[in-house]
């Protein structure tokens, strides 16, 4: 009697400890890959960005018209815009993927668009946007960079009216038959290709 009461109690013991239906405890999921939770820290980063300081943005149109390298690593972001950019926006130079680079960046560059501009005596726009300003300078590493950053091409600058590619446009127009021109086509075709619009096509 003993022995079958012994045997009731366990076999409750069992039921109650067993795992529900679909459950499968002995078939763990695998843990994130590293890139995985790196995208998953950086989304919370841009939701809510605490180490986000845009007082790093200051002479930001000085360092992409001076086009000035910084001697300390890591050599792959060796840029003082870059420099200013990447602490604005939370990124870990040594850490953080291309991939997370980049949505860390462009969500910085949407919340301050109207900041990223600039005005110089060599510059032909008020307050023109950034990027315009990288093209009239022919700094093609920002141009490049920009476009791997996933940023919004497309921003029309109130000064004038126009996007970056209709600046882009214009000033292949100014060059022709200068060495300019191939240059600035070259533009045209790489921010064309990652979506670029004309102000007209919006």
């Amino acid at each position: 009697m003993k022995v079958i009461a012994l045997m009731f109690f366990l076999l409750l013991s069992f039921s109650s400890h067993a795992s529900p239906a679909g459950e499968d405890f002995n078939d763990p999921a695998p843990p994130a890959p590293a890139e995985a939770r790196q995208l998953i820290t950086a989304a919370k980063t841009v939701t809510d960005p605490p180490c986000a300081n845009e007082a790093k943005l200051r002479g930001i149109c000085a360092a992409v018209s001076n086009g000035d390298e910084i001697d300390t690593e890591p050599q792959k972001h060796p840029y003082r815009y870059t420099r200013k950019i990447f602490e604005a926006s939370c990124v870990d130079m040594y850490n953080d993927s291309d991939e997370v680079i980049a949505q860390k960046v462009s969500a910085m560059w949407a919340r301050n668009a109207d900041r990223l501009t600039c005005t110089d005596t060599s510059f032909d726009v008020e307050r023109g946007s950034i990027i315009r300003y990288a093209v009239n300078a022919k700094f093609d590493k920002f141009i490049w960079d920009v476009v791997s950053w996933k940023i919004d091409l497309n921003k029309v600058d109130e000064s004038d009216h126009e996007t970056v590619l209709d600046y882009v446009r214009d000033q292949i127009i100014s060059y022709i038959g200068l060495s300019e021109q191939g240059t600035l086509e070259s533009y045209y075709d790489h921010l064309r290709r990652a979506g670029a619009k004309h102000r007209d096509e919006q």
